[in-house]
This record gives C-alpha cells, structure tokens and sequence, in this order.
C-alpha cells in the first residue's frame, strides 16, 4: 500500500477553523431553535 502525503494546515490555522464552524453551527443551531419555536407558536395560534 502506498503512503501519501497529505497537507495539513498549520496548528493555529486548523484552530481557528474549528473556531469558526464552532461559532457557524450555534448561529445555525440559534436560528433552528427560533425556527421551532416560532413553528410551534403559529400552530398551537391556527384555527382547528
């Protein structure tokens, strides 16, 4: 089997990737939670 190399960003960039998508996934993971609640509100608000 062959090796390969691959490249790798440097330590502090690789970091500050992972704190991007950190900081990416709550505003998504915020705004899926806003989504929901408003979701809920206009159902249990709609005539039966």
């Amino acid at each position: 089997m062959a090796t390969r190399k691959l490249p790798v960003p440097p330590l502090i960039e690789q970091m500050d990737i992972a704190s991007y998508i950190k900081d990416e996934t709550a505003k998504f993971d915020t705004l899926t939670a806003e989504a929901q609640r408003a979701s809920t509100c206009c159902k249990s608000a709609a005539p039966h």
